[in-house]
């Protein structure tokens, strides 16, 4: 909790971005997580990909913030994992949480460059900026 008041009061004083504040909580929250589960190896890949496929399966169902809670606990296993990235930046944009979206996606692309799954990312954020991009003309259309 006291790391999260850290990067909210750095925010605040313009030291640190929305997305440099949520990648030092998020990476803190991983880091207390693993020293929490004690003996079981960070990294255990058969385990993320299980909670992927739950997490998909939620997301098929359109139970997002279930989706959202085995994709970030798939993540804590493996923290390389793209697939879960890709599948939890998807899961953000469905919630409308855009920016979290982005940050994920690209994370995704990140830890594992040119797999399925960063390609994905990359289709998604691509269709994002394409949308933004159509929200500013459309609104410099009724600006002229």
């Amino acid at each position: 909790m006291k790391n999260f008041f850290l990067h909210a009061k750095r925010m605040l004083f313009f030291q640190e971005t929305f997305r440099e504040a949520w990648e030092g909580i998020s990476g803190d929250s991983s880091k207390l997580a693993r020293a929490v589960k004690g003996s079981r190896k960070q990294g255990d890949h058969h385990l993320a990909a299980r909670l992927v496929e739950k997490g998909r399966k939620a997301y098929n169902s359109k139970r997002y913030e279930a989706a959202e809670g085995y994709f970030r606990k798939a993540i804590l296993e493996d923290t390389k994992y793209a697939l879960a990235y890709s599948y939890l930046g998807s899961t953000m944009y469905k919630q409308e949480k855009l920016r979290e979206a982005i940050l994920y996606w690209t994370k995704a692309i990140e830890a594992e460059p040119g797999s399925d799954a960063a390609t994905r990312a990359e289709r998604s954020l691509k269709r994002v900026s394409m949308q933004k991009q159509e929200v500013i003309t459309a609104l410099e259309d009724r600006i002229d």
